[in-house]
């Protein structure tokens, strides 16, 4: 099991829980996550759509949502041992 932990509280509890469930649900085509997993947010006319991406192995994912979130930006999970977290990239 892992624990996650969010380090930073502008990033909507909804938008929060989604991206650990994306985060969860991974790269079907690979099955396999780089430590580092980046989230863009863009909020466009009508809907929001986030750009899952890691580097090892490069994968890229685009999912459009029909709900509006507060946010735009990048959001970063990054996992360490046991522990993942979710922060901006100011933050690290």
């Amino acid at each position: 099991m892992i624990d996650k932990c969010v380090a930073h509280v502008e990033i909507p509890f909804v938008l929060q829980q989604l991206i650990w469930r994306l985060y969860e649900r991974g790269y079907p085509e690979t099955k396999k996550q780089d430590y580092l997993q980046v989230f863009i947010i863009n909020r466009e006319e009508g809907y929001t759509k986030i750009t899952m991406k890691q580097e090892r192995p490069l994968e890229k994912q685009v999912i459009l949502i029909n709900q509006l979130f507060d946010f735009n930006g990048s959001v970063w999970l990054i996992k360490e041992n046991d522990y993942v977290v979710m922060m901006l990239p100011n933050d690290y």
